[in-house]
């Protein structure tokens, strides 16, 4: 996102910085348990560090693939959606 939209890029850091310092952010890695049934999957591609969550449940399991962030809206505004 930086080489293709630096604004964009400086608008996430921004509105991510603070949450970082009052501690309200956690990074994660693959393979971690966020809460019962729902673990992070690293799914590196076209962007490094992209993960995803596994659901699992009632014998079934979801993988859900999508940016976190696909917007710095979605930071500045959570009440927006993309």
């Amino acid at each position: 996102m930086a080489a293709a939209q630096p604004e964009a890029a400086e608008q996430v850091v921004a509105s991510v910085q603070p949450l970082a310092g009052l501690g309200l952010l956690d990074l994660v890695s693959g393979g971690t348990v966020l809460a019962p049934g729902i673990t992070t999957l690293e799914t590196f591609g076209h962007t490094p560090g992209h993960t995803s969550l596994v659901v699992e449940g009632g014998g079934r399991r979801l993988l859900l693939l999508d940016d976190a962030l696909a917007h710095p809206l979605q930071v500045t505004g959570p009440a927006t959606t993309a």
